[in-house]
């Protein structure tokens, strides 16, 4: 099983590492000061992480649809529902695949930024930047867990579609989502509009759990 969903986000993964690896070029193409990174890494790339994890979180147990003319459902899930193991341990096992996968990414290509530009290192510190990972991991979390909810009542399609627009109006529409700001803004820009980080990672961390619960009911009580 555990190989299995490998082979199936294989593929989402090379495909989320080129564009993370076009992005990076072209950020790291002209020299800027540490503001403009500054900006960059509380403003842009966290939501290029969350999209990856959007992707990363694949197409379910039941929404992947069949490529061939007439077939509603791709083999692969009858597959899935023939094998002698719980539904719940299905969409655990595929959940946790993707989800390490995103992390793999999201920590390869944060890397790539430290060792590459030199305005970064002068911008964080190391727990400053291991905070500022953790807020961005929770975050990430939650994106990719509601791409995987929508995975059980969705095509892959629609699914990918309803959490890009979930997760951008949130982030865009709600600045005190966006609490790992407070990790690298100066002092003085802190506002009290902002989440306090201990409140999001905690609120991020339960929003993921709860998720993950619903999406094996979902799956568990479902008529395939």
């Amino acid at each position: 099983m555990w190989y299995k969903s490998w082979v199936e986000v294989r593929w989402r993964l090379v495909l989320m590492a080129l564009l993370n690896t076009f992005i990076a070029a072209l950020l790291l193409d002209d020299t800027v000061p540490a503001a403009v990174w500054r900006n960059r890494l509380i403003g842009n790339l966290p939501i290029v992480f969350a999209m990856n994890a959007i992707v990363l979180a694949g197409s379910g147990i039941a929404s992947q649809l069949s490529q061939r003319p007439g077939q509603l459902v791709h083999p692969s899930m009858m597959f899935l529902l023939s094998l002698p193991i719980t539904r719940s341990r299905i969409v655990l096992v595929r959940q946790a695949v993707g989800a390490i996968a995103s992390l793999v990414l999201l920590f390869a290509t944060m890397a790539v930024y430290v060792i590459a530009a030199p305005e970064i290192r002068e911008l964080i510190t190391l727990s400053s930047g291991a905070l500022f990972l953790a807020c961005i991991t929770s975050v990430l979390l939650v994106a990719y867990a509601v791409s995987a909810l929508l995975s059980t009542v969705l095509d892959q399609l629609w699914q990918t579609y309803g959490a890009l627009a979930l997760i951008a109006a949130v982030l865009g529409g709600f600045p005190a989502a966006r609490f790992w700001t407070v990790v690298l803004a100066p002092a003085e820009l802190v506002t009290r509009h902002w989440m306090p980080v201990s409140i999001g990672i905690t609120t991020c961390a339960t929003l993921t759990a709860a998720m993950v619960v619903i999406s094996v009911r979902t799956v568990q009580r479902k008529q395939f």
